[in-house]
């Protein structure tokens, strides 16, 4: 952290750092060693035997000597489901607004001594195969999925090793039908780190009724198949609580049952302010599932060109909060919902300013411009704060 604010001493205080002179210096290097036995979680470990059985016997396999099996045991579940859910909707909140209001401007980022800090993240080529591009300057394919891409595709291929980066999370949802089922893969997004077992991403990422039982699985710095930090670093939600009346407020806080964010370090939040906008200085991070189905895509020097009041939120405290719609040319596909939108600040901190949402159309008196959107404004701290109080941080 002193380290940055030193590099960052002659920028304007209180600021986004330009991406100009982040290309000055190289990445800080980590001052600590990890501790590698928190690279295999709990969650890794866990395991539900589904019969009558309720032992199990480890030995020797025998398909190769240097492996172990289990043995004598009834079939078993993997994965963990989660507890508890609550979902806001607009009727709720119409019903409920007339709360007190409370402005929250920032919630602290915690930056690790183990990482190296990426002021520009190691590129690597990519894995998959782009979606062809038929239109002059602008390409927008509806299907299944979708992909925006403004002018040139901006986006690359980094590997996930240097902080916030590392934060970044492929998040994948499940759900039973019966509590005999197994589980059924409804789709994928992104997600973000904001606290020691909190996860950030879009309301509209939660899993979706009917069902029995519900799981979300999440693999931080997820790299062709893994986590950076091994076959056995990932968790899932325990609890979680989801708006989206409107494009401003689709965000998702998840309950995760691991302390991955001690690993991982995990992202500040920030409410967005308008004197920012056209600074060429937001970076987004994720996993779209055009080009960052195996790798996470990363585009820099995004600026911000428009911001437009959401819905009053209410936190599960009680209190209500102003959210915001920001708006931008970021490059996106389906996959990349959760991503955080973000920048270093001269305070050495990581702030989050935006969760992506997707894109939309604003109609105007003579046409239309599409833009990407990112869910915002005091929302975003506020509800990472009230994560942090009543979840632990």
């Amino acid at each position: 952290m002193e380290k940055l604010k030193k590099i960052f001493r002659d920028a304007p205080a209180d600021s986004p750092v330009p991406r100009e002179l982040l290309l000055e210096y190289e990445n800080p290097l980590p001052t600590k060693e990890p501790d590698r036995n928190l690279f295999i979680t709990d969650s890794a470990k866990n395991f539900r035997l589904t019969g009558k059985k309720d032992s199990a016997k480890i030995s020797v396999s025998k398909l190769n000597r240097e492996f172990y099996q289990l043995d004598q045991i009834s079939p078993f579940d993997w994965g963990i489901p989660g507890k508890s859910e609550e979902i806001i909707t607009v009727e709720k909140l119409r019903a409920t607004i007339k709360t007190k209001k409370i402005k929250v401007t920032e919630a602290e980022a915690f930056v690790p001594e183990t990482h190296i800090l990426g002021l520009h993240p190691k590129v690597v080529f990519p894995n998959t195969k782009s979606v062809k591009r038929n239109r002059l300057n602008r390409l927008v394919t509806k299907s299944a999925n979708h992909v925006t891409i403004f002018g040139n595709d901006d986006r690359v291929n980094i590997y996930p090793n240097t902080y916030p980066e590392c934060c970044v999370c492929r998040v994948e949802v499940y759900t039973k039908l019966t509590s005999a089922s197994s589980w059924n893969y409804q789709g994928r997004g992104t997600g973000f780190m904001v606290g020691r077992k909190i996860l950030m991403t879009s309301g509209h990422m939660r899993p979706q009724k009917p069902y029995a039982s519900w799981m979300i699985k999440v693999i931080p710095a997820y790299y062709d198949g893994r986590s950076i930090y091994g076959n056995s670093f990932y968790t899932y939600g325990e609890s979680y609580v989801a708006y989206q009346s409107d494009v401003g407020n689709d965000m998702m806080v998840v309950k995760l049952y691991d302390n991955i964010g001690d690993t991982t370090g995990y992202f500040g939040a920030k409410s967005y302010n308008d004197d920012w906008e056209d600074m060429n200085v937001w970076t987004m991070t994720g996993y779209p599932y055009d080009k960052g189905e195996n790798r996470p895509t990363y585009q820099s020097s995004i600026s911000v060109v428009d911001d437009d009041d959401g819905d009053d939120v209410k936190l599960p405290d009680g209190n209500s909060v102003d959210s915001t719609q920001i708006e931008s040319y970021a490059d996106e596909a389906s996959g990349a919902s959760g991503s955080p939108l973000y920048s270093w600040f001269t305070n050495g901190q990581m702030y989050a300013i935006g969760v992506h949402h997707g894109n939309e159309t604003d109609w105007e008196l003579f046409g239309s411009d599409l833009h990407s959107v990112a869910s915002g404004g005091d929302m975003l701290p506020a509800l990472v704060i009230w994560a942090r109080n009543n979840w632990g941080n």
